[in-house]
């Protein structure tokens, strides 16, 4: 195995491990592609020397990342939203953990968890309505966390105590 190669599976498979894609990488040409037991988004990662490129499928997740990370102009495998370079160490790690709060954050990974948390509910009285909101807005508070990654947005309060998703949307109105 060449050198960059040798890199990118040494490290990049360490940063997926620690920040939430545990699952064993799959070799892709001269990619790795990272998954996750929890998500069902995937990564792509490669090390194009001095820096490693992270790509994602998902626009969502390409969207939000551009806000926070430098995007990569170079080549991209067929079927990806956009890629991000990072350096090796914390600023690689910290990119890939983002993506995996994100893809907990965002569409579709809440909706799954909600369906599943009251597939076997009734939903015939307003009593038993009532379990099904007051479920859905815990999966709407932990999305909201992992998005934020527990800072309110508007005050930049960091105590999870004090932050109420309900504050954005009453859990009557979900």
């Amino acid at each position: 195995m060449e050198y960059p190669s040798c890199v990118c599976a040494l490290r990049g498979r360490q940063a997926a491990t620690r920040n939430g894609f545990p699952v064993d990488p799959e070799k892709r040409d001269r990619w790795l592609l990272l998954r996750s037991p929890w998500t069902r988004h995937q990564l792509l990662v490669t090390y194009e020397s001095p820096k490693f490129v992270v790509a994602t499928a998902s626009t969502a997740l390409a969207t939000e990342a551009a806000r926070e990370f430098i995007t990569w102009d170079g080549a991209t495998p067929p079927g990806t939203a956009r890629a991000f370079c990072a350096d090796a160490g914390a600023p690689l790690h910290a990119l890939i953990k983002r993506f995996y709060q994100l893809a907990l954050a965002l569409p579709p990974e809440p909706l799954l968890e909600f369906e599943e948390k009251v597939a076997e509910l009734p939903r015939q009285t307003e009593a038993e309505r009532l379990v099904v909101q007051r479920i859905g807005q815990d999966v709407f508070r932990k999305s909201l966390m992992e998005y934020w990654r527990a800072t309110c947005p508007i005050t930049g309060i960091t105590q999870p105590e004090l932050l109420r998703a309900s504050h954005i949307k009453p859990w009557a109105d979900c």
